[in-house]
């Protein structure tokens, strides 16, 4: 049931379906489906987070789908818009302690409480504990969501719980409410033990914990496909920018990248990005493609491509001289990124809908690319700052299909490829059973595949990310990295590269 309903919300994100139109789901769901198509438009940014918050919880929806589904429904402005994502993410975050405080000093257990009303009370204490507004205010406004979202009948339990909090549990004394170190985190136990494991050492999966807590940046590229010199591109994009005044802070380790403070503007409505000169994108995800080195006049597939941050990247790198096929199992995806494509006059990328799983699905191919790119499906651990909500079910038992699915990629990626020829296996996740494990077991059981140095590759950058995590030094060589979000500010990331002998 867990899988149906993301999968429902993603369907209903990207096509625009009517969520009342989903048959086949539990009646529990569907009243909750129901209660939501009778939502009142959001008028300010705790409205808009409820919306989001609700979905999250009650209807197990991904984040970012249920945010880029509400706002792009929404007419407030920017700047709500950008309050209302640091209550929803925020929010998410500490739902392990904010819990604690609901069962404290509620006199209605947690489990009897409708589940509009158990969203209200963790979104209003989120405010109180973990921001800096006004207390009285934050109170008002949190009781009043009540008679917006249909349970008037819980006004006075959210107003007693949140006033009570204040009398009963300062600021300063939370800590003291947080059952166990793994709340404190923010992490289930099995969460919490799974990065002491990979980590071996409590002081680091602490460090990681807060660091996942932290407010994501947005990160750009700045697209290098011209003629013109690096240096000349990235003075005409600063300038974009700041006669926009877009705040620019300096990338931690790409020097093809800025973090952007954007003010309460919209990216989409910059110069910039409106020009084609800058593409939104993570300095982790970035690595994949800069360690692949594409050259031009190399045939290339990025076969799990959508939504293509990456392909672009791919012909920017090649200076559009290369020639490479972008696959994706989703139809309404491709047609993205063929807008996409189109927007930014790319020429050299052609598209299909293609299984990366189903070898029957690439037959006509079979030793024909210089070079595969595979990010393929993943747990997305390394996303938690800006997916919160996986860390609230996450488990080792939930990804076998997953894991599966990766090995049958590994080896469409494998039959593609040319003898001689390059496969780059990444994931947005930190799991050394999606990872290392993975890709160790697939060169065991193909010994014509073996890792190979990716310092060549990534030399421009190299000093950069040793200077952040110095343990990269080495794994560089040996031809697989992981990129840990506290090491290095940014996403996590596993990257493999893989030649065929």
């Amino acid at each position: 049931m867990f899988e149906d309903r993301r999968s429902i919300m993603s369907k209903i994100t990207d096509q625009q379906d009517n969520i009342s139109e989903i048959n086949n789901i539990d009646s529990k769901y569907q009243k909750a489906l129901q209660k939501f198509n009778k939502f009142p438009e959001s008028k300010n940014a705790r409205e808009l987070a409820f919306t989001v918050l609700y979905q999250v919880y009650t209807l197990n929806a991904f984040s970012d789908i249920a945010i880029n589904r509400t706002y792009n429904n929404s007419k407030l402005n920017e700047q709500e818009k950008s309050t209302a994502t640091a209550f929803i993410l925020g929010t998410i975050n500490e739902t392990f302690s904010l819990d604690n405080i609901i069962k404290k000093l509620s006199k209605t257990k947690i489990n009897k409480l409708d589940p509009r009303v158990l969203v209200i009370l963790r979104l209003g204490l989120w405010q109180i504990y973990f921001s800096n507004q006004a207390e009285h205010a934050i109170v008002s406004e949190t009781v009043k969501l009540c008679k917006r979202f249909g349970v008037s009948s819980a006004t006075s339990l959210v107003n007693a719980v949140l006033r009570n909090s204040l009398r009963k549990i300062h600021k300063e004394n939370l800590n003291n409410i947080e059952a166990n170190k793994y709340d404190k985190a923010g992490f289930t136990k099995e969460l919490y033990e799974h990065f002491l494991y990979e980590l071996g050492d409590e002081n680091e999966v602490n460090k990681l914990a807060k660091f996942l807590k932290g407010s994501p940046e947005l990160n750009v590229r700045i697209r290098f496909n011209s003629e013109d010199t690096k240096s000349n591109q990235v003075k005409q994009v600063t300038k974009l920018l700041n006669e926009e005044e877009i705040s620019i802070i300096p990338a931690y380790f790409q020097e093809d990248s800025l973090h952007l403070n954007l003010n309460g503007k919209s990216l989409h409505q910059s110069e910039a990005w409106k020009s084609g000169e800058i593409k939104a994108q993570g300095e982790s995800a970035m690595l994949p493609a800069i360690a692949l080195n594409p050259q031009a006049h190399e045939n290339i597939a990025d076969i799990c491509a959508a939504p293509g941050g990456k392909t672009i990247q791919i012909s920017d790198l090649s200076k559009g001289k290369a020639y490479i096929l972008a696959s994706d199992i989703q139809e309404h995806r491709i047609d993205l990124l063929n807008s996409e494509l189109k927007r930014l006059g790319i020429q050299n990328v052609k598209t299909r809908i293609a299984d990366a799983s189903n070898i029957e699905q690439w037959r006509n191919y079979e030793n024909y690319f210089d070079k595969v790119l595979l990010d393929v499906p993943c747990s997305g651990l390394g996303l938690l700052q800006s997916k919160p909500e996986l860390r609230l079910s996450w488990s080792q038992e939930g990804i076998k299909e997953l894991i599966e699915i990766q090995q049958k990629i590994l080896n469409v990626a494998s039959y593609i490829l040319k003898p001689g020829g390059l496969m780059l296996y990444s994931t947005c996740t930190l799991n050394t059973a999606e990872n290392s494990n993975q890709v160790n077991n697939f060169i065991k059981d193909n010994p014509n595949h073996s890792l190979v140095s990716m310092r060549d590759n990534l030399a421009e950058i190299l000093d950069n990310l040793i200077n952040l995590d110095s343990s990269l030094e080495q794994q560089v060589d040996k031809g697989e990295i992981t990129l840990w979000p506290q090491k290095v500010m940014s996403e996590g990331f596993y990257l493999a590269l893989i030649k065929k002998l």
